[in-house]
């Protein structure tokens, strides 16, 4: 009896996981600057910067009827990295943030949307009363980070290409002073490629 239980579950388990949409995984490169929304903020910016990061995603299975009522949208997770163009005083900064992609429009192979996340962002070089007080946008190394993205995508087949402007936020919520904030606000390219063909989609009825 339990071992038929315990085939039972596994079978369950593994149907479960099958009828999930597969991964993609993707690269996007980015390039901005620091955006000081603050005039006490432009002491930081440097120039322009580069960013990179990976991230993995797949689609929503269609199994719940807000997934219809938004379109069947995305998630997945990215991992970023970027040199905010000031070595000196910030050093670079990182996040890591689970994210949505809500659809707000469709064709056949294309699709417009916006990328909202938020995970735990991480400044290499934070404000030092002695050793680094012209970094007075943020006091701590950890972080919340926030991103904000509208985003085109175009399909090919396993493919996808997309493009993007893109800002990301980290802040402390005031927790350890100072706390205005980084902004880096940056144009981006990525590609993705799906690991596996996509299951069909779940219908879910009205009632």
């Amino acid at each position: 009896m339990r071992k038929a239980c315990a085939a039972a579950l596994f079978v369950g388990i593994a149907v479960h996981v099958q009828a999930q949409q597969p991964w993609s995984i993707g690269a996007r490169g980015q390039y901005g600057f620091l955006w000081p929304h603050r005039p006490s903020s432009w002491i930081l910016v440097d120039g322009h910067c580069a960013a990179m990061e990976m991230f993995l995603e797949r689609r929503v299975r269609g199994d719940r009827a807000w997934h219809h009522d938004y379109g069947m949208p995305s998630y997945g997770f990215g991992l970023l990295y970027t040199g905010m163009a000031n070595q000196e005083r910030i050093g670079g900064a990182v996040r890591v943030l689970p994210y949505l992609f809500l659809p707000l429009a469709k064709g056949d192979r294309s699709e417009f949307g916006l990328r909202l996340g938020w995970g735990v962002g991480y400044v290499i070089k934070a404000y030092d009363r002695t050793e680094n007080t012209k970094q007075i946008a943020i006091g701590s190394q950890w972080n919340t980070a926030i991103q904000l993205m509208p985003e085109y995508r175009w399909n090919a087949d396993r493919w996808m290409f997309t493009t993007g402007i893109g800002i990301d936020h980290w802040s402390n919520g005031s927790v350890q002073l100072p706390n205005l904030g980084l902004n880096l606000l940056s144009v981006n390219l990525g590609a993705s490629y799906r690991l596996q063909d996509m299951v069909p989609t779940d219908t879910v009825s009205d009632g």
